[in-house]
């Protein structure tokens, strides 16, 4: 340019892409810089409606906020909340916003946890549906973005303390849901098919699964509600307020499943080459969360 650039030049360049991005989930690496009014995150390629960061060189915690909790904590409209952890944030104000190729953090002196200069981060990103919508497919109302076509979508609800439906949004069977009360210090819960609704597993534990009927009260969900049963951290009290990450397979795209262990190397075939995969052992205690992605290990 061979002057100023006007506000609305400013504005398509930020908004501008290289080339047409289809992706619907993305890993992506990013450098802090300890700027306290934000770094761009510019390489997700879409807009992300999840996103989850983790610190790649210090032992602190994960990070998770969505667009339907709201991502900006530090200017009070946003929940952060931690993978490895029960308590919610809503003071942490690192995260700022989601953008249209990425998302936005900054440094803040009360965490230094995810913009920090000589750090290195990975991000892995989701794109739901955009702006939530109401659904009434389930007895408790829910708040939905989805993103049917990647069997992905972001599910938040009122609990009432009585066992009750809840609308997911999805065109089919959820086969993993993540959920976590964000005004409550209990732990995260996971639902897995491969384990039925008769069991969990906990997020933030290296736990094996829990047989608790109260969890789903024993019922799997269908192609458009989840059971989410009465005294459990899916539906422990009126008022608390449930987030809830839904996603089912989708053929070329992702996969939800089990495997046995051979005590040797073990292949499991798929019919795509995966960018994320995420692991646990779930019939004996002891057994970590396991997350890889094609980033920081591309080639193994």
């Amino acid at each position: 340019f061979s002057s100023a650039l006007t506000s609305d030049q400013v504005s398509q360049l930020y908004n501008e892409k290289p080339e047409t991005d289809t992706s619907n989930f993305k890993a992506v690496l990013y450098e802090g810089d300890s700027n306290t009014s934000g770094n761009y995150i510019s390489n997700v390629g879409f807009q992300p409606d999840l996103t989850w960061i983790k610190h790649r060189n210090a032992n602190v915690r994960h990070l998770l906020t969505d667009s339907v909790n709201g991502a900006s904590v530090y200017q009070g409209t946003g929940v952060t909340l931690h993978s490895n952890e029960t308590f919610t944030s809503t003071t942490y104000g690192e995260f700022t916003s989601f953008d249209a190729n990425g998302f936005t953090v900054r440094y803040w002196s009360g965490s230094q946890y995810f913009n920090t200069t000589g750090r290195s981060y990975v991000a892995w990103n989701w794109k739901g549906g955009g702006d939530a919508v109401s659904n009434t497919d389930g007895g408790i109302p829910s708040s939905v973005s989805a993103n049917t076509a990647a069997g992905f979508s972001i599910v938040k609800y009122t609990a009432t303390g009585s066992t009750a439906t809840v609308g997911h949004g999805l065109s089919s069977k959820p086969q993993l849901i993540i959920a976590k009360t964000t005004n409550q210090s209990y732990n995260w819960v996971v639902y897995a098919e491969p384990i039925t609704a008769e069991k969990y597993l906990i997020l933030n534990s290296t736990s094996a699964q829990v047989d608790n009927t109260a969890f789903m009260n024993d019922t799997e969900p269908t192609s458009s509600v989840f059971t989410a049963g009465a005294g459990n951290n899916l539906n422990y009290a009126n008022g608390d307020i449930i987030i809830a990450y839904c996603w089912h397979s989708v053929a070329g795209y992702s996969k939800i499943g089990a495997y046995p262990g051979n005590s040797s190397t073990n292949k499991i075939t798929l019919d795509f080459a995966p960018s994320w995969v995420m692991i646990k052992l779930y019939d004996v205690a002891g057994g970590n969360w396991f997350i890889y992605d094609n980033k920081r290990n591309p080639s193994n």
